[in-house]
């Protein structure tokens, strides 16, 4: 009995190790793709907001200079897109962290469990 848990113990001990190693991996990528990614779409955020004021007021200009009827026409067209866009990008997002680990970890505790029932 004591070296089956002897052997549990350094199987969770490992299986902790594991997790940890693939959770430091998994963040540092995730943080230089963020921090990449973050710094693009900040800049690219103004840029598309100053062509959408710029569109919004010549609409406005070309309608009797109703600077607001311009606006809300060029904001009614960007929110069907964006709709469109969420909706798809939705379902792509992370569901399950560290997959490996966990199937691991479940494998462990499958066999604990078997060994404890004998």
């Amino acid at each position: 009995m004591s070296e089956l848990l002897a052997d549990a113990s350094l199987l969770v001990e490992r299986q902790v190790k594991l997790a940890r190693l693939e959770a430091e991996q998994q963040w540092a990528k995730q943080r230089t793709a963020a921090q990449i990614v973050g710094a693009g779409g900040a800049l690219a955020l103004a840029a598309v907001v100053l062509l959408l004021v710029a569109a919004a007021m010549g609409l406005g200009a070309a309608l009797d200079h109703t600077y607001w009827l311009g606006a809300l026409i060029v904001g009614g067209a960007l929110l069907p897109p964006a709709i469109i866009v969420t909706a798809i990008g939705w379902p792509r997002r992370v569901r399950a962290l560290m997959p490996r680990s966990s199937r691991a970890l479940e494998k462990e505790i499958s066999w604990t469990r078997d060994q404890l029932a004998i």
